[in-house]
């Protein structure tokens, strides 16, 4: 486990919640139940959003990974952004993150994409609505462009122009070894706004301090490396098994259907009314520390069960696709809103 996310634990366990609880023996039963199950990684293959080529692949999800937060519109019949878009099946109708990275393969296909090429995007906010042009709008367009721009910034000055080199510096490691930054600390360090702000504090009944590390994107692009890499046999990540979880919203979701999160009955009324969540409220940053305690024990409990039975362990990556496709399939709760830059 990285340090981050042990912080974050001990934040958590030193609160009583006010909107989220956790169940801890249906966790372990549900835990137990599936333990033992094939579970898999994506393999981020779709045509007309993620490009074939890998370096291209890469350095596309790089800049995704800086933009991929908020997808919903609060109170609007189409809720979350749309896009449509041709493919070698026929047209396609994408929604939410899908959307968002069809519009990077839409522009430069098989190609690598560099700084330049992102400051080009970024001129104006003109230009960056029309590159992330869909059925709809895409919520927080200016928040968009500001961090597409920080970043490329900061890849043009510190990594030559090239994100690839990023994972370079990181010697292809979550974090760091013998004094030296991993790619997910050289991601929060280097990247103030872009990556570096996903966090939150809290007081405990003692009137003490907590802090949360998320590290939500910061950690999806180590993530996803990893998983094409792996499909790919390019290098991958040495450390993958400290990586922690991804905290978005579609993880709780499928927690709460599961009977694992027991929600305040204001918390359920926002969700319900699909009324925007607070960032950095006490209600938001629960939900997602409960994510982290949850997936954490989660993840302890499998692996323990598999190793009685002599099955390999599992690592986030693997646990991440389970959760998350639960939560898109609980279909008896909405996600919670959030206008956002954190997920």
């Amino acid at each position: 486990m990285n340090w981050r996310t042990q912080e974050t634990l001990e934040s958590w366990s030193a609160l009583v919640p006010q909107h989220v609880y956790v169940d801890e023996a249906m966790l372990f039963a549900s835990a137990s139940e599936v333990a033992l199950r094939k579970f898999s990684i994506p393999k981020w293959n779709d045509d007309a959003i993620y490009a074939h080529d890998f370096l291209a692949f890469v350095t596309q999800e790089f800049w995704r990974s800086c933009v991929n937060f908020c997808f919903a519109h609060p109170g609007q019949f189409r809720t979350e952004y749309e896009l449509t878009f041709s493919a070698k099946s026929g047209n396609n109708v994408k929604f939410g993150s899908a959307a968002m990275g069809a519009c990077f393969f839409r522009t430069f296909h098989e190609s690598p994409v560099y700084a330049n090429d992102i400051l080009n995007i970024v001129f104006s906010l003109g230009r960056t609505k029309k590159f992330f042009k869909g059925f709809n709008d895409l919520p927080m367009i200016g928040e968009r462009r500001d961090l597409l721009e920080e970043a490329a910034i900061v890849v043009s000055e510190k990594f030559d122009g090239d994100p690839m080199n990023i994972l370079e510096e990181g010697q292809y490691r979550a974090f760091g070894k013998n004094g030296s930054d991993g790619v997910v600390d050289i991601l929060l360090n280097k990247f103030p706004n872009t990556f570096g702000a996903d966090n939150a504090t809290l007081v405990d009944g003692e009137g003490n301090v907590r802090k949360f590390h998320f590290m939500k994107r910061a950690q999806l692009f180590v993530k996803i490396y990893h998983e094409k890499a792996t499909q790919k046999f390019k290098r991958l990540i040495e450390d993958i098994e400290y990586l922690g979880p991804i905290p978005d919203y579609e993880i709780p979701r499928g927690y709460h259907s599961d009977g694992i999160f027991i929600y305040s009955d204001s918390l359920m009324q926002k969700i319900m009314d699909r009324s925007i969540i607070k960032a950095g409220s006490r209600m938001e940053t629960e939900l997602r520390a409960a994510t982290v305690f949850a997936q954490m024990e989660e993840l302890k409990i499998i692996n323990a069960c598999r190793g009685t039975e002599g099955l390999r362990p599992i690592s986030i990556c693997e646990l991440d696709s389970y959760r998350w496709i639960k939560g898109q399939e609980s279909f008896d709760y909405p996600h919670h809103v959030c206008l956002t830059t954190a997920y």
